[in-house]
């Protein structure tokens, strides 16, 4: 067995002992089960053991693994959910070593997306979503569409109304906080100004009806460092190219 393996298999042991109570708890008041205070030696000198042997198996930097025992040392007076949580995500990095598809590209040939956009930044933005596509790391796939689905819709309504009066930019900018509107509130603005927009309804709706199983997905994706997605499959979902192509076409019509 090598050390990958080992490392596997004594975190997925530890996990098991955790789930199973066969150390000591207590209950709180609301009846969630909570590890014993004080700190069972055992409990704490099998983790530490586990992230040591982590940070000299797993090629990445050794301070994520220093992070990761403080965020494990800082949840021991919560329910055993948050604990299992930072356990999952050491698994999640050895499977991925596992799989070894961040290492060899897959099909280079295959595109996630495709633009053909005039502007500079959409077109590099553009090139590191299929570069992730390519490499398998899905979850930055998301994520960087994101970025793209919510830039484009800032041109949409910059476009619009312009940036000439307050009223106009606060359509998409928030000039107290010196920042655009967060992905949530651009979408509300946009929905609430469909009069305004000279482009049929059914593109519109659709584009309604479609990002919003993209919203929740992404920021779902964004905010949890277990939520992973694995297969290139998941992302189909999402319709992240018609989500741009739609933006896209409703930016072209309503050039202000």
């Amino acid at each position: 067995m090598n050390n990958l393996n080992k490392l596997k298999e004594r975190v997925k042991l530890i996990r098991k002992e955790l789930i199973e109570g066969n150390f000591r708890y207590k209950t709180d008041k609301l009846g969630n089960k909570l590890i014993s205070e004080p700190i069972n030696p055992d409990i704490y000198a099998k983790l530490k053991g586990i992230f040591d042997f982590a940070s000299a198996v797993l090629p990445y930097d050794k301070n994520s693994f220093v992070v990761m025992q403080k965020r494990l040392d800082e949840k021991w007076d919560e329910p055993i959910g948050p604990i299992i949580s930072v356990i999952d995500h050491l698994l999640k990095l050895i499977e991925m070593e596992e799989n070894d598809k961040f290492k060899k590209p897959m099909d280079t040939k295959e595109k996630f997306i495709t633009l053909k956009h005039s502007d500079y930044f959409y077109q590099k933005l553009e090139d590191e979503i299929n570069l992730c596509y390519t490499y398998g790391a899905y979850t930055a796939v998301l994520i960087l569409s994101r970025k793209l689905i919510e830039n484009l819709l800032i041109d949409v309504l910059r476009n619009k109304y312009g940036n000439k009066t307050k009223s106009a930019r606060e359509v998409y900018y928030r000039e107290d906080k010196h920042r655009f509107h967060d992905f949530t509130r651009l979408l509300e603005n946009l929905e609430g100004k469909k009069d305004d927009f000279k482009v049929d309804k059914d593109t519109f709706e659709k584009f309604i009806s479609s990002v919003e199983p993209f919203r929740k997905g992404a920021n779902s994706k964004a905010h949890s460092i277990v939520n992973l997605i694995e297969k290139k499959e998941e992302l189909e979902k999402f319709n992240v190219q018609d989500l741009a192509s739609l933006l896209m076409r409703l930016e072209n019509f309503n050039k202000k």
